[in-house]
């Protein structure tokens, strides 16, 4: 299975499924529709040309997505360098997250880990405030961790 069908399958089969941890909604609640609308470009890469890139995609982001995601080798980059990065260009106007599997994201007993690759997600940081706040106002964060919810929130 290629990277971008791994992606496509944690996205339909995992993230976009209603889950009771989450208030009865999906992990992700606004991956689905926005991949079924092509509004998701997945960029495979290796970490030798990825700030490169981050650089280029900050500058000239597709009008067209609402998400770009840099996929690598796990073994290629460490969640610290991953960490490192995305605060390094992280800015006002675009958010930067990270999901490596050797750094394990859970609410309760559920995973959100794609569990396979290092992923850099790149997104417009003024929607992902908006949605926040939507999925605040929906009881999405009730059984968040506090310390994981604040990092979350302040990314």
């Amino acid at each position: 299975m290629t990277a971008q069908q791994q992606i496509e399958s944690w996205i339909l089969n995992f993230l976009s499924k209603p889950n009771s941890v989450f208030n009865n909604l999906p992990p992700c609640p606004y991956a689905k529709q926005a991949w079924l609308d092509g509004k998701v470009e997945v960029i495979e890469t290796g970490v030798k040309h990825l700030e490169q890139q981050i650089c280029k995609i900050l500058e000239t982001f597709p009008d067209d997505k609402d998400l770009v995601m840099f996929v690598l080798d796990p073994n290629e980059v460490s969640y610290e360098q991953l960490e490192l990065i995305s605060k390094q260009y992280k800015n006002e106007k675009f958010a930067l997250l990270k999901d490596h599997p050797n750094e394990c994201e859970t609410v309760k007993d559920v995973v959100l880990n794609n569990g396979k690759y290092a992923i850099i997600f790149v997104q417009r940081r003024e929607e992902l405030i908006r949605t926040r706040k939507e999925l605040a106002d929906s009881g999405y964060y009730d059984n968040f961790d506090p310390a994981y919810k604040k990092e979350v929130l302040s990314k």
